[in-house]
């Protein structure tokens, strides 16, 4: 018999059993979306909208909307930094996912929303380098804010969410880790969630990620008029 508690002895969890998988993954998703900073959130809103109200004065500052908009991610980060992506042409916006064919060149006013759990991707990390050194922003958007890519950015969105330890091998903050605090302007890091994730690799980051940038992008619909007639009238009609 299977010694795995996530195994019914036939091969597949158990009804009851897939249940409290799910109620588990809700839990952690609960646990991290509650705990992002709340103007981290607002200030990246106002800056895709335009930044005139935004609450950190060096957002402020940028009193037009920014000229392009790109995103980048790697392996499933990347996946849903395109979703995002596709959600923002529908509202109007001039978007980019970096690397494809499509993409422009960056320039002063330009903003890179970079996705990355570790903040150590080195693909992630060069595209944003890349970026500032254009005269773009450079929002990060990651799970520890001790990392090299929240160091990096110009501004930073923390999704404090738990890390991967189903099985004993829990990648818990460090020390240090959990003690550190953004240096990016207008911004207040958390700690690393401290309860490991039942789930394996960053899907706790990533689907935290999706829903994330899905309540950015209805935080931007209300702020820019738009509704979804005016998004389903931008949605691609050639597939």
């Amino acid at each position: 018999m299977s010694s795995d508690p996530f195994d019914s002895g036939k091969g597949r969890p158990s009804t009851p059993l897939r249940a409290g998988l799910t109620t588990k993954i809700l839990d952690e998703l609960r646990a991290a979306l509650t705990a992002i900073d709340d103007r981290q959130a607002q200030d990246f809103v106002a800056a895709l909208a335009g930044a005139r109200y935004a609450r950190a004065p060096e957002v402020r500052r940028s009193r037009t909307q920014a000229r392009e908009i790109f995103v980048t991610g790697q392996g499933r980060s990347g996946l849903i930094a395109a979703a995002f992506a596709m959600r923002l042409a529908q509202l109007g916006r001039r978007v980019h996912v970096v690397g494809e064919p499509t993409a422009v060149a960056a320039a002063p006013g330009a903003l890179l929303v970079a996705c990355s759990g570790s903040g150590r991707t080195d693909v992630t990390l060069l595209h944003a380098e890349r970026a500032l050194a254009a005269g773009a922003q450079v929002w990060a958007i990651t799970q520890d804010p001790s990392s090299p890519l929240a160091a990096t950015a110009t501004h930073v969105v923390i999704i404090p969410s738990a890390r991967s330890g189903r099985r004993g091998t829990a990648c818990r903050a460090s020390t240090s880790e959990r003690g550190a605090s953004s240096t990016r302007p207008g911004t207040a890091a958390e700690p690393h969630s401290e309860a490991p994730s039942a789930q394996p690799g960053a899907s706790a980051f990533e689907q935290a990620l999706l829903l994330f940038l899905d309540s950015v992008i209805m935080r931007l619909m209300a702020r820019l008029g738009e509704t979804e007639s005016s998004m389903l009238a931008r949605h691609a009609n050639l597939e």
